[in-house]
């Protein structure tokens, strides 16, 4: 607005009227009560449509000029909010005790796209605390759901463990508020009987080398139930039960919520693969109940050296002496990977090596390792030779001694 005239502008109110004026918003101005001659003030107005339709209204300015309100016409089009909004009946389920490992009779869930525009929905997933001991009995909601439409999940509880249970139904989509969840809640009872439950239903051994003894695996058993259980045998059974060891920590009862453990290691006797199983023998459904166990025996590569001291006469620093020769060699039934040979200690630089050795060596070959004494100081020098490689008691090691003069 500006004043063209040559008096100052006294301005009365700045509103907004008309038809429609709650639609359009005054959010600022520079104007004040007075208008010097040839001066300009500014008013900003917002659209915020509270309907859906062609909106009308007047920014109307009084002042004391001719033609006083000054009038400026606002129009808009209010459109349809077109974005999806999530209702969900009933927001929380609660379901009777139940013992564990039962389902309950289901309860619905209804999903209903109150909002103007499409519903995505990308996931509908257990989530809290407990997610293990609620399912999803029926779904009917597919991936996308239209503005007014719904869809049911029927729900059921089926106790994994005793005690309260909480878990939340949790639907993630595009609307605002995502995601949104049903509280769910229950308690699972312990029936009066033992129920055995095992850490695993198999153990997997690493390849162990004849006649060694691998770690040892730990086995949990469980009594989930509501009364005692007699365990009347833990044993090995299978196929090859004398290739493994097994210790039984369990006893012969096992209360209600109690577990113990039964202790499994590897012990091949020969090169083959072996199976067997652990066998538990009880009072629980499902005895025995069995673990399936599996290994590899390896043969046995073992690099052997030729000595283990080397012992170099006295050598003048700066000069070396004669090389003296160490002889790897694998003493096993299959190859074995050298993976270094180093020289190290106190006066590692006083000592040199060089060898015939490759990568692999295969079973009952040999090499060469090639050591020298070349002080590079005076006294009593010592360092020591490593073999490093994939066979058992790797590395192996010879200590390498001189005096430098």
């Amino acid at each position: 607005m500006k004043n063209s005239g040559t008096a100052a502008l006294t301005i009365g109110s700045i509103a907004v009227a008309g038809t429609n004026p709650t639609d359009f918003l005054k959010t600022a101005t520079t104007c004040t009560s007075s208008l010097a001659v040839g001066a300009s003030c500014t008013v900003s107005v917002a659209f915020k449509p509270l309907t859906v339709g062609a909106l009308a209204a007047t920014l109307a300015i009084t002042d004391n000029a001719a033609g006083s309100p000054q009038a400026v016409k606002l129009t808009g089009t209010g459109t349809a909010v077109t974005t999806p909004v999530v209702t969900l009946s009933p927001t929380s389920l609660t379901f009777a005790a139940t013992n564990i490992g039962t389902e309950t009779a289901s309860q619905p869930v209804t999903l209903k796209n109150t909002g103007a525009g499409t519903l995505n929905l990308t996931s509908v997933t257990f989530t809290g605390t407990d997610p293990t001991s609620f399912v999803d009995v029926t779904d009917t909601c597919g991936t996308t759901l239209a503005a007014g439409a719904s869809c049911v999940i029927l729900v059921a509880m089926k106790p994994a463990v005793a005690g309260a249970l909480t878990a939340n139904l949790s639907f993630a989509d595009n609307a605002a508020g995502t995601p949104q969840v049903v509280k769910l809640s229950g308690t699972g009872n312990a029936p009066l009987v033992p129920i055995i439950t095992l850490s695993a239903t198999a153990l997997a051994y690493p390849n162990t080398i004849v006649g060694t003894t691998s770690d040892a695996q730990i086995l949990v058993v469980k009594n989930t139930g509501g009364a005692a259980a007699t365990l009347s045998k833990i044993a090995l059974a299978g196929t090859n039960p004398t290739d493994f060891e097994l210790l039984n920590g369990c006893g012969t009862t096992l209360p209600a919520s109690g577990y113990c453990y039964v202790y499994v290691a590897f012990k091949p006797a020969t090169a083959a693969a072996f199976t067997a199983t652990v066998s538990i023998t009880d009072n629980a459904a499902g005895s025995p109940q069995a673990v399936k166990l599996t290994g590899t025996g390896t043969a046995d590569p073992t690099i052997k050296l030729s000595a283990t001291t080397l012992a170099f006469p006295t050598t003048t620093h700066g000069t070396v002496s004669a090389p003296v020769a160490v002889t790897v060699t694998n003493s096993g039934t299959s190859a074995v990977e050298l993976t270094s040979i180093t020289i190290s200690g106190t006066n590692a630089t006083s000592f040199t090596e060089i060898n015939t050795c490759s990568a692999t060596l295969a079973a009952a070959a040999s090499c060469t390792v090639y050591v020298a004494f070349a002080p590079t100081t005076t006294g009593a020098l010592t360092a020591k030779l490593a073999v490093n490689d994939t066979g058992v008691f790797s590395p192996q090691s010879v200590t390498l001694t001189g005096t430098g003069k």
